[in-house]
């Protein structure tokens, strides 16, 4: 589909086929980030893997991000910090569950994660985990995101607010208790053996991508796409979001139903084009192998430690 918003034209993708062309066979003519105006406020930029064009410099920052933090073996050694982080967020959990005050889990998820990526960078939270106050940084992160069309940490998580259900998470907590133990944390040698709650997250993703549209693209010449021009300088969206829910593929799309995943062997990892919540390619999302450790980390140790 093509609009004009403005005066930028925009190609909306809602195709696993040609998603795939434009990320996986077509990427380099499909690589370069289209700039909203609120990212350029204070030239971020121009220094960031996330909106750098494919360039010596990005590749330099990509790769010492793939060595230095989000390897497998740099992971595993920071493994006892996340570890650490979901035990402080089970135990603020529990303070307001024993004081009867509400849990903003968005505003805890993002403490959590903040001081995860602070801890791993400079050995030091940047907020307090046990505080009440409502951390400016989240709301600053939060207006970036929403106006560049990307959601933040916060929106990554709509898995904790989505269980509908209730007997979908009964039986998550039943293969939790049996697996791991009732009200014990879960540790990251455990997640290979809760597949239920891989589903869980699975079918969250799909329902509920964090960013429906991905970050948005941008042509620097015509590109050729299914026999269509791309006109030089337009901005392509991916509808991860309409490619989740298409029923020429996904059997009852707008039921959320696990269980679906039992006997269908798609991943989020960016090869299976119907399911690219962190895109795929080149431009994939550079922190999706510590996504991949935190989310089923903290998803399930709260599910086993509270009903």
């Amino acid at each position: 589909m093509s609009l004009k918003l403005g005066q930028i034209t925009t190609v909306v993708i809602s195709s696993s086929t040609i998603a795939k062309k434009v990320l996986k066979y077509q990427d380099q003519a499909f690589s370069t980030r289209f700039i909203p105006n609120a990212v350029q406020a204070h030239n971020h930029y121009k220094y960031s893997v996330a909106w750098l064009p494919v360039c010596p410099q990005w590749r330099t920052l990509k790769r010492i991000l793939n060595t230095n933090i989000f390897s497998s073996n740099r992971l595993d050694a920071n493994q006892h910090l996340r570890s650490q982080k979901v035990k402080e967020l089970l135990a603020y959990c529990a303070k307001c569950s024993q004081e009867g005050k509400a849990l903003d889990v968005g505003q805890v998820v993002f403490k959590t994660n903040l001081n995860l990526l602070s801890n791993t960078l400079f050995s030091k939270d940047l907020a307090d985990p046990f505080s009440d106050s409502k951390l400016e940084l989240n709301d600053v992160t939060s207006s970036i995101m929403t106006d560049a069309g990307k959601s933040n940490l916060v929106d990554f998580f709509p898995i904790l607010e989505k269980f509908d259900p209730q007997e979908i998470m009964k039986k998550a907590q039943a293969v939790l208790a049996e697996i791991i133990g009732k009200g014990k944390p879960i540790e990251e040698t455990n997640i290979c053996k809760l597949p239920y709650l891989q589903f869980i997250i699975k079918e969250t993703l799909r329902i509920h991508p964090q960013a429906p549209f991905l970050v948005p693209c941008k042509v620097e010449q015509d590109v050729e796409l299914c026999n269509y021009i791309v006109p030089k300088g337009s901005m392509v969206l991916v509808n991860v979001w309409a490619i989740g829910r298409d029923s020429t593929f996904w059997k009852d799309p707008l039921v959320f139903k696990p269980d679906r995943f039992m006997s269908l062997e798609v991943d989020v990892r960016g090869k299976d084009f119907e399911l690219i919540p962190f895109s795929a390619g080149r431009r994939i999302c550079i922190g999706l192998s510590l996504a991949l450790r935190m989310i089923p980390l903290m998803l399930g140790s709260i599910l086993n430690s509270f009903n």
